[in-house]
């Protein structure tokens, strides 16, 4: 049974969800204006500012998962609101046609971002080479023995649900980071063109990923 907090980290994750559904309709409807329309420059303006909300949006959330993450940090590694097809999914947007200087200050954002996200793979190693060898190991051991564990354990989980928090911070803080940095690069129908294929991709997958895990458990039930 789920208890107050793992109910709100779920809340929030679905609220983020049908937010980006009504995100969707106005980037979808500001493509469409803009597709329609002979006056472009009439529209920076306003598009500047629908990428402007998107973004805050997203910033939002991502305060919100820290906040929550305080309490207990530990869902977020191993979600059970994320269906598995979300959790193993890394999807590529597409970006469509852009100049050679945007391809260069994407490609050197590329590559800045995977040598941020390569150091905090190797933190993520060594914090779990250090629980492998910290008191942590012997918790089974002493509840079973004694019933409780001893105060050095509890200084060592302590420290442990700091560095998880430290690190869920960081690798979000870098998501968001590097998509303001993409979109600065890139011209307001770009952005809101790159903007709206990802918030289908999200959506498509999460949709795709509750079905097919309602199938699964539907399965083992028969």
């Amino acid at each position: 049974m789920e208890n107050n907090d793992q109910v709100s980290k779920q809340s929030c994750f679905l609220g983020w969800m049908n937010l980006q559904e009504e995100d969707l309709a106005g980037l979808l409807q500001a493509l469409n204006l803009y597709n329609n329309s002979n006056e472009d420059h009439n529209h920076a303006s306003d598009l500047k500012q629908l990428v402007y909300k998107n973004i805050s949006h997203y910033q939002e959330y991502v305060s919100q998962r820290a906040t929550l993450a305080q309490n207990d940090v530990c869902p977020y590694f191993s979600p059970r609101w994320c269906t598995s097809l979300e959790g193993s999914m890394f999807g590529n947007v597409g970006l469509g046609d852009l100049s050679s200087t945007q391809l260069k200050s994407i490609n050197n954002l590329h590559l800045k971002t995977m040598r941020q996200e390569d150091k905090t793979s190797m933190k993520l190693e060594s914090l779990q080479e250090e629980i492998a060898d910290d008191p942590i190991a012997i918790i089974a051991k002493e509840l079973q023995a004694h019933g409780e564990a001893s105060a050095e354990v509890d200084k060592s989980l302590v420290s442990l649900l700091i560095s998880l928090r430290s690190m869920l911070e960081e690798t979000d803080n870098l998501s968001l980071n590097t998509l303001k940095k993409l979109i600065s690069i890139l011209t307001p129908i770009q952005a809101v063109d790159f903007l709206a294929t990802a918030r289908k991709l999200n959506l498509c997958v999460h949709e795709r990923g509750r079905r097919r895990d309602q199938e699964h458990e539907n399965s083992i039930m028969t």
